[in-house]
């Protein structure tokens, strides 16, 4: 977790919230390794960020892909979703978007 690792200088805000999480979790699949951020382009409409940077298609791909290595373990671990301030609102218009494929 240090800084630069995941988000650059943000992970100094960001750092108590990913050790809390992986304190919490107790498992050897969630660790500070499997920890992914997902950062968007803000000035954008949703719709945009699929049109312009197949965003959505490859958010699905990293999602389906954590869920995969979780799943290598012998006890599966669910993919847990985060979301932060603007990004609920584009975290709901990516599940509506999963629903509509």
């Amino acid at each position: 977790l240090a800084p630069g690792g995941m988000t650059g200088e943000l992970t100094k805000v960001w750092r108590p919230l990913m050790t809390h999480l992986v304190a919490s979790f107790h498992s050897p699949s969630f660790s500070p390794l499997t920890l992914q951020a997902a950062p968007y382009d803000w000035r954008l409409p949703p719709f945009r960020l699929e049109e312009r940077d197949r965003y959505f298609s490859r958010l699905r791909t990293r999602i389906e892909d954590m869920a995969r290595s979780a799943n290598e373990f012998a006890q599966p671990q669910p993919v847990v979703v985060i979301a932060h301030s603007l990004g609920n609102n584009v975290f709901l218009y990516f599940m509506r978007w999963l629903h509509s494929q």
